[in-house]
């Protein structure tokens, strides 16, 4: 007796061995699927959990990094101007330091 394809979609066709072997599979595998579902739903929310926080921290981070960025070019910009002003109050005393300076990197880059 030969199982139609209406048979097979339903499920009795256990008389063809092939058959069965592949409804045995097909269940198996919804029952793995359905067992594992809740754990798999579990860890897609962990990750996603993390991956929030984990953006989170970036941003913080971002931000002070910023922040570091923003006072370095503050100290710079002061240094400058109290170096300008000193050159401006002190200018031959700035040449001979910028001679000695000068002298002293010919000298060690010459070694």
């Amino acid at each position: 007796m030969e199982t139609t394809e209406t048979q097979k979609e339903e499920g009795q066709c256990c008389s063809d061995s092939a058959c069965c072997a592949n409804e045995a599979i097909k269940n198996m595998t919804d029952t793995v699927y359905q067992t594992a579902k809740p754990t798999i739903d579990m860890v897609t929310g962990k990750v996603n959990e993390f991956k929030e926080m984990a953006a989170g921290k970036v941003q913080d981070m971002r931000s002070q990094a910023q922040a570091a960025w923003g006072d370095a070019a503050c100290k710079a910009r002061n240094f400058q101007s109290q170096s300008e002003d000193y050159i401006r109050a002190n200018p031959l005393q700035a040449i001979g330091i910028a001679l000695g300076v000068g002298l002293l990197i010919g000298l060690v880059s010459r070694r």
